[in-house]
């Protein structure tokens, strides 16, 4: 797989972290399409908590706001 760095909104909550999409996948149509619907972030951290070790968290793509990719 190929991992993409990405920042995203889900709910209230901004994360960092690493997506893991099939290799030659195409982000945008990865997020929207009709796989799997909820996504593994690895590496995972909440942006503006306090220090929390980095985690693995999946998340509900209907429950994705935004992701950028760093």
């Amino acid at each position: 797989r190929m991992q993409r760095e990405v920042m995203l909104n889900v709910g209230s909550i901004w994360l960092r972290g690493r997506a893991h999409l099939p290799i030659g996948a195409d982000l945008a149509n990865f997020v929207s399409g009709s796989m799997a619907r909820f996504m593994p972030i690895t590496d995972a951290t909440v942006i503006g908590a306090q220090a929390v070790e980095p985690r693995t968290v999946l998340v509900n793509r209907d429950q994705l706001r935004c992701m950028i990719v760093e």
